[in-house]
């Protein structure tokens, strides 16, 4: 009856040992995705201000007959090259 008992504390010592390990490891990947999210999520925005910010470079460039006046007075390239 001992030994089926020691058996017993000795198994449940054992998942509760892997249980908190898998919590642990589980926290931590959580972690890592969250933070490289973000960093994709920075980067996307700070290239999205970059084009921003060429994009009206860009279209100083072109040439008149490669730009037209639509009816809210916002310049639209027609057919310009892609660089």
């Amino acid at each position: 009856m001992t030994k089926n008992r020691f058996l017993f504390f000795g198994r449940f010592a054992v998942v509760a040992i892997f249980l908190f390990v898998v919590a642990f490891a589980i926290q931590n990947l959580w972690h890592v995705v969250k933070a490289s999210e973000e960093r994709n999520l920075n980067n996307a925005a700070s290239e999205y201000e970059a084009l921003k910010k060429m994009y009206p470079e860009k279209l100083q460039t072109l040439p008149q007959s490669m730009v037209r006046m639509n009816t809210s007075s916002a310049v639209i390239p027609q057919n310009a090259p892609i660089n």
